[in-house]
């Protein structure tokens, strides 16, 4: 007995642990890791400031592109193989900016970090799923989402220490790290087909209908929520690190520390959710993630000192990766595992449109105003509305 648990335990934290490689790629690299490149290529004049900032809305929008594909992609060549190419595009799209070889060649490159990104996100929770027992969702969706976290501390080691060496270096730096989590992962991801125990199970999963679906309304309710959770966090994910760097007048060094600490944030929140998901329930934790997000994104409004700064780095990195990790595994105990991907896939949809559609928004907001305590506001605003929804998706459920 003690040997199967052993093994079982083994199993449950290799797949986990593959999950998180996938999603240091796919978020922690492929999306997050541009952030503090931003403020590097203005100051090293490879492009103007506003041009930059649609750069990072780009990938937005390429997420955007990767939600509304993923499933149809993982239904045609597998879901293992549509991660496996994920993997290898990310990789490619950071080794292939090393130059600024033209704008719209850089363009092209951070939508297809997007599309990646986001058939990762989609894809890489189910299939673990498949592959482990499910009454450990909420601390497999922990680790798995940890990964966001961990790019973003490796991201925010490398980019400020090659930068001494060159902007292209740290383009590379990036484009390795890639590679280095692609290979060590690259044979856990079998098609499932290929899998006697839970062949059965794949092969039966039949779409899910929202018409006259008795958890219809929690869908909908879940799905809202997080939509505006792709709005509230915004300002940090695009804006964090130039507002440190030039509207706090830090260095890029001192930038990209509160970087890292962002990072360790995303490392922490997905398991401390996990483990206190599954002691307090799912619901609960959603409310209790959500205001302290929006207090955390209004937190430099309130203060600029050293120690708000630490927490809103850490509380905001933290409940970004906490917060996905949260809404898997709530849709997982919404419609099943059967189901958990086509469900898991219209969140995502919903979180990439609002996010794209914001995303130029906010960067046109930012390049019109030039006010940081704006999209403060606005993030914290969102967040609040996203508390509101939660606060009655929890009444529903108890119910």
């Amino acid at each position: 007995m003690a040997t199967t648990e052993g093994n079982l335990s083994k199993g449950i934290f290799w797949a986990s642990f593959c999950g998180l490689c996938a999603t240091v790629i796919g978020l922690g690299i492929g999306r997050f890791s541009f952030v503090p490149l931003i403020p590097a290529m203005i100051s090293n004049d490879w492009y103007s400031e506003a041009l930059t900032g649609y750069l990072g809305s780009t990938t937005l929008f390429g997420y955007l592109l990767g939600g509304l594909t993923a499933h149809r992609l993982s239904e045609k060549i597998g879901s293992a193989n549509t991660i496996k190419l994920s993997m290898v595009i990310v990789t490619f799209v950071y080794l292939g900016c090393f130059q600024p070889f033209s704008y719209p060649w850089l363009i092209f490159c951070r939508l297809f970090a997007g599309i990646a990104g986001a058939w990762i996100v989609i894809i890489t929770p189910g299939y673990i799923f498949h592959r482990t027992d499910p009454k450990y969702k909420a601390r497999i969706s922990g680790m798995i989402f940890s990964g966001i976290g961990l790019g973003v501390v490796i991201s925010g080691y490398i980019v400020p220490n090659l930068l001494d060496i060159s902007l292209s270096t740290a383009w590379l730096g990036l484009g390795a790290a890639s590679g280095l989590f692609t290979l060590v992962s690259w044979s856990f991801w079998v098609p499932l087909k290929k899998l006697p125990y839970v062949t059965r199970q794949s092969n039966t999963s039949e779409s899910y209908q929202l018409n006259d679906n008795p958890k219809k309304t929690l869908v909908i309710m879940l799905l809202s929520a997080y939509a505006l959770d792709a709005i509230g966090y915004l300002p940090h994910t695009i804006y964090w690190v130039h507002y440190l760097v030039h509207g706090l007048d830090l260095s890029f060094i001192e930038g990209g520390h509160f970087w890292v600490l962002f990072g360790v944030g995303a490392i922490l929140g997905p398991h401390i959710m996990g483990v206190a998901a599954d002691k307090y329930g799912l619901a609960n934790l959603l409310v209790v993630a959500f205001f302290l997000k929006a207090f955390a994104i209004l937190l430099p409004n309130l203060s600029t000192n050293y120690w708000s700064l630490v927490a809103s780095s850490m509380l905001v990195g933290g409940l970004t990766s906490g917060v996905v990790s949260l809404v898997s595994a709530t849709t997982l105990e919404i419609v099943g595992k059967q189901h958990h991907k086509q469900v898991w896939g219209w969140m995502t949809i919903s979180f990439a449109t609002t996010q794209a559609i914001m995303g130029y928004g906010i960067v046109l907001l930012f390049t019109q105003t030039m006010n940081y305590s704006l999209l403060f506001y606005i993030g914290c605003g969102c967040l609040m509305a996203s508390v509101l929804i939660a606060l009655k998706l929890r009444l529903s459920i108890v119910h």
